[in-house]
């Protein structure tokens, strides 16, 4: 019985490798990457979390995890009230003066944010709002008396403001690179869309923003 089993074992072992291997390898090894391929697709889909807005959280001294949770706690409380009753997730990017030196790391990020058409919504302390009110960002409150660029927010000692930012337009060159035929008047369609959706996003981030507690002069 042993002798029997090693026979077939032997067998075996001469098919798969004088016959299946010899004829089929690269089609076996195509296959499997194929399906490691899709099986790290499908794992990265399902795990991937899609945020439905994100909001700068800049600030000076160390990060505080507490914090930051209470900001983005806080900021998607106001995005469900601005909703059909979907619950927003919602993601912070967070900016701090890591270097108290210098502070060439946060002054990089804040900077990031300030030319990114992604970053509206921003949560800044003091020193952040005074500093880059006074350097003209951050749009005006509607509404509100001359020079009101923010909502202070008593319960989280920050200042709630609205970063217009630039909006992104694409190029001819940039078309023709991606291979995307468009005349000259269709692209500058699509960029006056992108424009609107841009504007009209910043539209609904100062509701938000006005919505959150009193106003204050810069």
């Amino acid at each position: 019985m042993q002798e029997e089993n090693m026979s077939r074992f032997a067998q075996f072992e001469s098919w798969l490798t004088n016959k299946f291997w010899f004829h089929y390898k690269w089609y076996f090894l195509l296959g499997v990457f194929v399906l490691t391929f899709l099986i790290l697709t499908v794992f990265q889909a399902v795990n991937t979390v899609t945020y439905d807005r994100t909001v700068v959280y800049a600030h000076t001294g160390p990060v505080v995890p507490e914090k930051t949770e209470l900001v983005r706690a806080y900021v998607q409380g106001v995005a469900n009230a601005y909703t059909d009753g979907k619950e927003k997730l919602v993601d912070v990017f967070e900016v701090t003066d890591s270097n108290s030196e210098t502070g060439k790391r946060g002054q990089k990020s804040i900077y990031a944010a300030f030319t990114s058409p992604d970053y509206v919504l921003m949560l800044v302390d003091r020193s952040y709002f005074e500093l880059y009110s006074a350097l003209g960002y951050f749009e005006q409150i509607p509404g509100s008396e001359s020079g009101v660029k923010g909502v202070y927010i008593e319960s989280l000692d920050l200042y709630a403001v609205a970063n217009k930012g630039p909006t992104k337009q694409y190029t001819m060159a940039e078309a023709i690179a991606k291979n995307v035929k468009l005349t000259e008047e269709e692209l500058a369609d699509m960029n006056a869309e992108l424009q609107k959706e841009h504007d009209d996003y910043v539209e609904l981030t100062l509701d938000m923003v006005k919505s959150m507690e009193i106003p204050k002069e810069t």
